[in-house]
């Protein structure tokens, strides 16, 4: 029962992101702090200000990898 509830919370969601626009590519914390060489404060302040807004699946924050790109490059 409990792990149906969270199956169609999952499919719900992925649902949700397929649905703004079709499939994309999606970075987590880690990927990003890697990719464009900043700290976890950093990060977290990015998200914090609404520069970087992520989507929510489970407890994992995923940034898309448009947006990303488009923000840090305008940072540097």
């Amino acid at each position: 029962m409990e792990l149906e509830r969270g199956q169609m919370r999952i499919q719900q969601t992925l649902d949700m992101l397929l649905e703004r626009g079709g499939p994309k590519k999606w970075l987590d914390s880690c990927d990003i702090k890697q990719m464009f060489h900043i700290s976890k404060s950093t990060l977290y302040r990015l998200k914090k200000d609404r520069i970087l807004i992520p989507e929510t699946l489970g407890r994992k924050d995923l940034y898309d990898t448009e947006d990303v790109q488009k923000v840090l490059s305008k940072k540097k």
